[in-house]
């Protein structure tokens, strides 16, 4: 408490922000002088056809190099899988076409291929 009240005497009680003169009164002006400026912005810029189409090409560029590079890179595997999954059916044809052949056919079979 004793700090506290050391600082009070030092200081004392008055406010150490002050507004600067004539602040009020010419505010109303300012606000309008800078109201006129912004409406002297707001003027309707023409634009040429391809800054208006612009962005719509962007976009689209974006989207087909999206596709171009989805296609490049998950087609293959899919394809692969596909391959995979013939071979594995072949096998499968051939594992059972084997098991109906009778040791009889089997020889004749490979006789007439030798």
């Amino acid at each position: 408490m004793e700090i506290n009240d050391n600082i009070r005497n030092e200081v004392g009680n008055k406010v150490p922000f002050t507004t600067p003169d004539n602040y009020f009164e010419e505010f109303s002006a300012k606000i309008e002088q800078l109201l006129d400026k912004q409406e002297e912005s707001n003027q309707v810029i023409n634009l040429s056809l391809w800054q208006r189409v612009q962005p719509y090409v962007y976009l689209a560029a974006m989207f087909i190099g999206l596709y171009v590079s989805i296609t490049t890179f998950v087609k293959p595997s899919i394809q692969q899988k596909q391959k995979e999954q013939e071979l594995v059916e072949l096998a499968i044809q051939k594992e059972l076409l084997l098991d109906e052949i009778d040791e009889y056919a089997l020889y004749e079979l490979l006789s007439y291929n030798n």
